[in-house]
């Protein structure tokens, strides 16, 4: 497979020195027959390899360094063709490589190794020998020389498609202006969705000190400093698929923030994590069958809850993302209602589900209440303010938006939707018996009139109606009427 390969690339430099495909002399193409490109196009080797770049959990690729090697050496292999038929189907690699090469590169700064400390000044042949890389150990020296034939062979690719490794290929390419709403806020909440902050800071009385409010903070004091290599490797891997790999829709995203240096404030994967629910309503609201008011989470997977031993915390298997999604999954639900133990069997049944009913109109003025205006009102730093980079015009602009405020800001008008078929459902609901001297007519209170203002002359022109998109729904205001 691509017998005439040189690589890893010399060591002339300690950045590769690629060829640009103009710059090939007709010799050194390899031409095959044109049936055995054929033969590839209609298999699925490509798919296949494409299927393992995908893959960004950084645990799994050191679980299975010499497979991912073989992938690379594979799709530079196919790269190295330069077959317009298989074009097509190579398009998608370079931008898979390059992700793949940011989270590798996010495992490194977890590990706090820059490039620079992990291999020196090695040249990649020394990168790839493991006997010359002695500021790693044995186990890890297979992954970092993996590292390492990940970012090359990214470039790799980046250069045969006329680009820069650090341009195009280091970031996801922006939705146009014209773009959905839906497409929009993707684009923009994935640049929110995994961060670090400064949540731990020296302190001269006690060493440390929180900047933010952590319930566990008592148990992290009273472990002290154990921060095991094998367990900080672990958290680092962990840490970098998160980066890549959190859930991100429209309907329903995960945002999540972590120490800038002590991850070992995590103390798993022996034992799964401690969570604690901080969106209580001040420890009035339990919110859904799983999350109680004290700020329990009660799932199998966290052993709070007795499960098969299959859904049990596993050291080896189980991570901070399956904790994640399932909580996302299986708890965030439309019917929490049914998380109840037993009450999953009257599931579709009138009685169940005018239950159901009641329950989520209790769960929507608490969640308008304490998850959405307090967190409106009061973010938590960390979720507050973030560092973004936007280029424009060849100008480096710093901008700080708010997670929390721009997540509620483009869903405005949809979560106003959600309130008014709560009014209508509300609406429905029987008079009870000895109530009817109390029954009204049952309507949502209009949106806050703006501040009269000043008559316009006589000879200016009448204003333009308002188009929907123009009309910006006062949310705060509105929903406190509800409430109150």
């Amino acid at each position: 497979m691509n017998p005439g390969e040189k690589w890893p690339p010399e060591e002339s430099s300690a950045e590769v020195d690629f060829v640009s495909e103009s710059e090939r002399s007709e010799s050194e193409t390899q031409e095959l027959p044109a049936e055995f490109i054929d033969l590839i196009a209609n298999s699925s080797l490509v798919p296949a390899i494409c299927s393992y770049l995908r893959n960004d959990s950084v645990l799994d690729m050191s679980r299975h360094i010499p497979l991912y090697v073989c992938v690379l050496r594979c799709a530079r292999a196919l790269h190295s063709l330069r077959s317009r038929r298989l074009a097509p189907a190579l398009r998608p690699l370079p931008r898979l490589l390059a992700l793949m090469s940011r989270t590798t590169n996010s495992y490194a700064t977890k590990l706090r190794m820059s490039k620079k400390n992990i291999f020196g000044k090695m040249t990649y042949s020394q990168r790839f020998s493991t006997s010359s890389n002695s500021e790693l150990s044995e186990e890890d020296e297979g992954l970092a020389a993996l590292i390492a034939d990940i970012q090359a062979t990214s470039a790799l690719m980046w250069a045969g498609e006329g680009e820069e490794e650090g341009g195009a290929g280091g970031s996801i390419p922006r939705a146009p202006a014209a773009a959905t709403r839906e497409a929009r806020y993707i684009d923009l909440m994935r640049t929110m969705q995994f961060e670090t902050f400064e949540m731990i800071t020296e302190c001269a009385e006690s060493g440390f000190r929180f900047s933010v409010p952590y319930h566990f903070e008592g148990t992290v004091r009273a472990a002290g400093e154990r921060a095991h290599p094998t367990r900080m490797k672990r958290l680092a891997q962990e840490a970098a698929t998160l980066a890549t790999s959190l859930p991100l829709s429209y309907s329903s995203s995960v945002f999540v923030r972590t120490d800038t240096d002590r991850l070992d404030v995590m103390k798993y994967p022996a034992v799964p994590m401690l969570i604690n629910l901080e969106t209580t309503g001040r420890h009035s609201v339990r919110f859904n069958p799983n999350l109680y008011n004290d700020g329990k989470v009660c799932l199998s997977v966290l052993n709070t809850w007795h499960g098969r031993p299959e859904e049990k915390w596993n050291a080896h298997t189980s991570s901070f993302l399956q904790v994640l999604v399932s909580i996302q999954s299986l708890i965030l639900v439309p019917e929490p209602y049914f998380n109840e133990p037993g009450y999953e069997r009257s599931r579709g049944t009138r009685v169940g589900s005018a239950a159901s009913l009641e329950y989520n109109s209790n769960i929507y003025q608490a969640c308008a209440r304490w998850a959405m205006l307090d967190h409106l009102r009061n973010p938590e730093p960390c979720f507050k303010e973030l560092r973004l980079y936007v280029v424009l015009a060849s100008v480096t602009v710093d901008v700080y938006p708010q997670v929390i405020q721009t997540h509620f800001w483009m869903k405005r008008n949809e979560i106003m939707r959600h309130y008014v078929k709560l009014q209508e459902e509300l609406a429905k609901l029987p008079v009870p018996p000895g109530l009817e001297d109390l029954d009204e007519p049952f309507t949502l209170p209009a949106a806050p009139a703006a501040p009269a203002s000043a008559p316009a002359p006589a000879s200016a022109p009448a204003p333009a109606p308002p188009t929907n998109e123009e009309i910006d729904h006062d949310m705060e205001k509105i929903v406190s009427q509800v409430l109150d």
